[in-house]
């Protein structure tokens, strides 16, 4: 047979143990005798098959044909190359007491794992992912005390985890991430102290995250992610100063950040994304100083940015969407020049966009949309030329499209969509000729430069007075630009849908005209959220966004007429039900969707 890719062999000590051995994607076959196969490449094993021939005194074998000869196109006798084994794992491999490691991966094995290997006692690695195992573990494994290394991942194994493998203390990667397990983490695992590698996620697991575990102080990677956990982070797991990367998005966790994290200096990689924590973010995490990647979108956090982040100087990816943060952007995180991805959006942050950022240039994706930032674009962020996608929409920008952003010349994705930018089109923009452009509803108007027909994506202009003919750029015959660019809001009286469902009722639109300072209320439900870095699963969050600066007063059941003032005009409108409906533009908001413009009891919005 020819020298197989790859070739893991089962060592007893310093002796090459010959029996059968399915390896990926192959079986190796190593006997004294058979019949020859046909090679299936690969010169690199030449070496280990000699190991063998050296240590059997080869050159005394009856037959040998092929052996010793570099050359990979020959057969080997007795070396013989298949795949894909079927069947269960032999309870008779119990007696194997010198087996150190066995490799058993990429295969079809099915049924349970034997509690009889329980004997092989000096295994001290085992993989057996990627098969089609089902059933429990067993808890008699716990006294394969020299174990150091369990792989079980993608397979079907149910149950929970079994209290008795406390006892494998020589454990360093415990790995049984997605199957079926069940139950709690058990406390008594803190006695794993030589844990380096923990992957449980993608299981059904449920309960807290055991504060014993702070015993695991040499644990480098903690993986739970995609469970049912509940509970706080324990400010106990503090002493786990050698952890690394941990990830636990997507579970049920609750409770504030804890800042006694901010001792673990060595950490590089958070995941906490998609649970239900609150509070602030610790202003002690700035200590973190080698921290890269950090994941604390879809959470309840509230509060502001802590300025003191800044000296997470080589952080590269930073989710904070999904929130409802408040407050300014510190010009402080200016200093954060490495970050290339910074996902700010649904948010309540205002103020206007600092200057100052302009030295973020390895930013590639950043997203401060739907949030209240007003004020104009900066200039000076045409340093930010390694932007690819920039998304700014849902905002309450103002001011003209700077020309000097004709430098971002990576963008393929720019949206400023439903803003109140002026004036007209930068002839300069042109240059941006990857960019896809969503530039509507804003107060926009002009011509399009002709230059513009070689933005190949195309520009989307509508709910503008942009006109003009010009390749690539969507001007929506028919539609106008918002009427809050003349200063008029649009409202309609509606009575709620009642608990058994019937059709609200709808009055007829008055239109007023208000200043610029108005608000919002809006529900937003994002299904299957793609979070780049990371694994997101299948899921349904709802968030609100709510700035209110404008309010509708009414009280239920009375008729009123309610009265908004601005510019010295006066608008009135007769309110007989409970709420309002807000007719608003069509905001574009790619992975959201509006589900909701209607409001209870008092009633703010912005358009």
């Amino acid at each position: 047979m020819a020298l197989c890719e790859p070739m893991h062999l089962v060592r007893s000590g310093s002796a090459w143990l010959s029996f059968l051995l399915p390896i990926v994607p192959f079986v190796v076959i190593l006997i004294g005798s058979g019949a020859s196969a046909s090679m299936c490449g690969c010169q690199h094993r030449f070496a280990l098959l000699m190991d063998l021939y050296t240590a059997t005194n080869g050159a005394g074998w009856f037959k040998k044909t092929g052996w010793n000869s570099a050359n990979c196109t020959t057969d080997w006798y007795g070396v013989t190359c298949s795949g894909n084994l079927v069947g269960t794992l032999p309870t008779s491999w119990w007696n194997m007491t010198k087996v150190k490691i066995l490799t058993l991966y990429s295969n079809t094995f099915s049924g349970t794992l034997p509690s009889e290997w329980a004997n092989m006692s000096s295994l001290q690695e085992l993989y057996l992912y990627f098969n089609k195992i089902t059933g429990t573990l067993p808890p008699s494994w716990g006294n394969m005390k020299q174990l150091q290394r369990i792989e079980l991942q993608f397979n079907t194994l149910s149950g929970t985890l079994p209290d008795e493998w406390s006892g494998m203390t020589a454990l360093r990667t415990l790995s049984i991430y997605r199957n079926k397990l069940t139950g709690t983490l058990p406390s008594s695992y803190s006695a794993m102290t030589q844990m380096e590698n923990l992957q449980l996620y993608i299981n059904t697991l449920t309960g807290t995250l055991p504060a014993s575990w702070s015993r695991m102080t040499g644990l480098l990677w903690i993986f739970l992610h995609q469970n049912r956990l509940n509970g706080t982070l324990p400010s106990e797991w503090s002493n786990m100063l050698s952890l690394q990367r941990v990830w636990l998005a997507f579970n049920s966790l609750t409770g504030p950040l804890p800042a006694t994290w901010q001792a673990r200096s060595g950490m590089m990689y958070i995941s906490l994304s998609g649970n239900s924590l609150n509070g602030t973010l610790p202003a002690s995490w700035s200590t973190m100083t080698i921290l890269s990647e950090l994941y604390l979108d879809s959470n309840f956090f509230s509060g502001s940015l802590p300025s003191s982040w800044s000296n997470m100087r080589t952080m590269a990816i930073l989710y904070l969407q999904s929130n409802s943060f408040t407050g300014t952007l510190p010009d402080s995180w200016s200093s954060m020049t490495q970050v290339t991805n910074l996902q700010l959006q649904l948010n309540s942050l205002s103020g206007t966009l600092p200057s100052s950022w302009s030295s973020m240039t390895n930013l590639a994706i950043f997203n401060p949309s739907s949030n209240v930032f007003t004020g104009s674009l900066p200039s000076s962020w045409s340093n930010m030329r390694a932007l690819n996608e920039f998304y700014l929409q849902s905002n309450s920008l103002t001011g003209s499209l700077p020309s000097s952003w004709s430098s971002m010349t990576q963008v393929t994705i720019l949206q400023l969509n439903s803003n109140s930018f002026t004036g007209t089109l930068p002839d300069s923009w042109s240059s941006m000729t990857r960019a896809s452009m969503l530039l509507g509803t804003n107060c926009l108007k002009g011509p399009v430069p002709s230059s513009y027909a070689r933005i190949t994506r195309g520009v989307n202009l509508c709910n503008t007075k942009v006109h003009g003919s010009v390749t690539n750029a969507v001007l929506c015959a028919g539609s106008s630009w918002p009427l809050y660019c003349a200063g008029i809001v649009s409202l309609s009286a509606t009575t709620p849908q009642s608990s058994t469902g019937s059709t609200s009722r709808t009055a007829a639109p008055h239109q007023f005209l208000i200043n610029r300072s108005t608000s919002e209320s809006h529900s937003y439900s994002r299904r299957n959220v793609n979070t780049s870095s990371h694994l997101a699963p299948s899921m349904t969050l709802s968030r609100k966004v709510t700035k209110t600066v404008l309010t509708l007063s009414e009280e239920r059941g009375k008729t009123q007429s309610t009265t908004l003032r601005a510019g010295g005009r006066t608008g009135y409108v007769p309110i007989s039900t409970t709420t309002v409906s807000l007719q608003p533009p069509g905001h574009i908001m790619p992975s959201y969707s509006r589900t909701s413009c209607v409001h209870s009891r008092i009633t703010a919005f912005r358009i």
